[in-house]
């Protein structure tokens, strides 16, 4: 997963004196130090050698040290450090997710508290290291652990800055294949609710997205969500203007096929779904959305004269909806 930039070697150094400090202040061993310093601006051979033989002794050194330090210039070194070692190294994710058996708190709660740091790269690195090990996770994590990953999660999927909303994306396709993420995301009401403001979320990231991998993964979200559950998806999508989106995207070259096939069953659904509608289903599918726009239909007295008693169906629940989405909007 992309998106961060690693602290400089200078910022490096400043981590180096940082803990130090803390070993004068009784807060880091002069073991824990001197761990550090062994592999502190090693060559990458030298490290990869240390954590072949002393693997675990450094994860729950890094794991430790995020859980009692709090300066920022700390946390980047060593959210680099465990990056590092999880980089190509698949087979060290044990290392991690063992740790629990020396603290309960580890590996997550250290990384949670962390999450709602003012620092941006301490903040997508985490996300990033959190992804990593919570999508190959074999044990149930509890809900508690879930919520605040799943929080920033949405914070960053509706931020101004396309490489949040990217890493979010990367993160939930690595994460949602379990089901019980799906269930926590289906529960968050920032990230998936009962108005289906995802849709309009993953839109405008697919629409402004420059990576290819970016939109492969939106378009495949948007096809599993018309496959699992049409009925209440496809008006979302008709009302986020995912139809025009899906033909211009047929048309662009992909390198990859996946995008291609998820692509044209988008546009196919949407566009059978399109010319079924009557004026009066568009005007359901906003209200269905959540989301109403001003267009003609909405201007039209004969349209009002025609369908105004349909208001008042299943004990007015249309009206009702009407009703709140303005009193929302005022």
């Amino acid at each position: 997963m992309g998106g961060t930039r690693a602290p400089s070697t200078s910022i490096l150094l400043l981590c180096l004196y940082a803990l130090q400090a803390y070993q004068r202040a009784d807060l880091v061993t002069s073991e824990e130090l001197a761990l550090i310093k062994k592999v502190d601006r090693q060559g990458k051979a030298k490290v990869e050698s240390i954590l072949l033989s002393d693997g675990q002794t450094y994860v729950l050194l890094y794991l430790r040290l995020l859980k009692k330090l709090s300066r920022v210039d700390t946390q980047q070194c060593i959210l680099v450090l465990i990056a590092d070692a999880l980089s190509d190294h698949e087979e060290r994710i044990p290392l991690f997710t063992r740790a629990s058996e020396t603290d309960p708190d580890f590996p997550y709660v250290p990384l949670l508290r962390i999450l709602d740091s003012p620092d941006d790269f301490v903040q997508l690195k985490t996300v990033q290291i959190l992804t990593v090990l919570l999508s190959v996770e074999t044990s149930p994590v509890p809900s508690q652990r879930l919520q605040p990953f799943l929080s920033t999660l949405s914070t960053f999927i509706s931020h101004s800055l396309p490489h949040k909303r990217d890493v979010a994306v990367q993160a939930l396709e690595a994460t949602l294949p379990r089901p019980e993420f799906r269930k926590a995301v289906w529960a968050t009401p920032t990230l998936i609710s009962g108005k289906f403001d995802i849709v309009p979320l993953l839109t405008n990231v697919a629409q402004t997205a420059v990576k290819e991998k970016v939109i492969r993964v939106i378009v495949a979200t948007f096809r599993n969500l018309v496959t699992k559950a049409p009925s209440a998806n496809l008006p979302a999508m008709l009302v986020a203007q995912l139809l025009p989106f899906a033909k211009n995207l047929c048309t662009r070259k992909w390198t990859d096929e996946d995008i291609i096939e998820d692509v044209q069953f988008l546009r196919d659904e949407l566009n059978a779904r399109f010319e079924s509608l009557t004026t009066y289903d568009e005007y359901t599918s906003e209200l269905t959305s959540g989301h109403l726009s001003w267009t003609p239909v909405h201007d039209s007295e004969l349209f009002w004269k025609e369908n105004a008693t349909k208001l008042n169906d299943k004990n007015y629940e249309q009206l009702r909806s009407d009703i709140t989405l303005f009193s929302v909007t005022t």
